[in-house]
């Protein structure tokens, strides 16, 4: 049972994002990373798919932790402290176009609905809170510009005595100021090699509902309204025996609609307890 807990954790500590797979923190311990990412863009996919060239720059950094309620409830909250985002080209005269400064806090909460076998499965909950800073619609933005509610359900499955996993996930989230609402969904599997070392593959995406107003564009580049996507990435960490780690991870994707072209590289740090 030790070994199979020590796994759970091992998904906890190489998830880049706020998918845990289902799995609890225990009351009182918890995570907590901080990760940067770059994402060099050179083109564009426009809301009929159609691919163009245009340089996009996206460097930011990430905050995100769990911590242990109850042994059936775990607090999470997420935050970008800094992101700068460029583009050569937003208007029509081609003039470069930047902006740079806090993104979107995000809190919420995954609770158990009950263990079966090596199996769990959870309810997740998380509201986004508009803070970052917006400009006209169309234009560059560091948040989504609305309180948005996501609700869904997480499951994972751990091959115990091997060290090896699987969980999905499906989300639905509510958007507001006239944005769509929107699915997102994923699945991965990791592997952990030892105490220290485990890798990750991730395959997921986001497929828009279209029932906002067609009239709203929301912010360009990282916010548009409408977006789909599908994307694939691997994650590796490395866990000290004092609770502090590393990680690295790239990602890469396949054809969407109002969303960038491009991979995205990270790195991160992490403590858990």
């Amino acid at each position: 049972m030790k070994t199979f807990r020590k796994i759970f954790l091992i998904i906890i500590l190489i998830s880049s994002t706020s998918f845990g797979g289902g799995w609890i923190q225990k009351q009182g311990s918890g995570f907590y990373k901080l990760d940067f990412r770059y994402l060099p863009g050179k083109a564009w996919y426009n809301d009929k798919g159609e691919k163009s060239n245009l340089r996009i720059k996206d460097i930011s950094s990430g905050f995100y932790g769990e911590y242990g309620i109850l042994d059936v409830l775990t607090l999470t909250a997420n935050w970008i402290p800094y992101e700068k985002i460029s583009v050569d080209s937003v208007s029509a005269n081609n003039s470069p176009s930047e902006i740079s400064g806090v993104g979107d806090p995000g809190i919420g909460f995954r609770y158990l609905i009950g263990n079966f076998g090596n199996s769990v499965l959870s309810a997740a909950g998380r509201i986004g809170i508009p803070i970052g800073k917006t400009s006209k619609d169309g234009e560059l933005w560091l948040g989504t510009g609305e309180w948005n509610q996501t609700i869904g359900l997480e499951f994972g499955h751990s091959f115990y005595p091997t060290r090896a996993y699987t969980s999905t996930y499906v989300y639905y989230r509510n958007r507001n100021e006239g944005i769509s609402d929107d699915v997102q969904w994923g699945i991965e599997g990791g592997y952990s090699f030892n105490e220290a070392v485990s890798l990750i593959a991730r395959f997921h995406g986001l497929n828009t509902l279209e029932n906002g107003s067609e009239d709203v564009l929301a912010g360009f580049a990282i916010y548009s309204n409408n977006q789909k996507y599908i994307a694939y990435g691997l994650d590796l960490s490395y866990k000290f025996q004092s609770g502090f780690g590393l990680s690295a991870g790239y990602e890469s994707g396949g054809k969407g609609r109002n969303i960038i072209s491009a991979a995205v590289f990270s790195a991160g740090i992490f403590y858990t307890n």
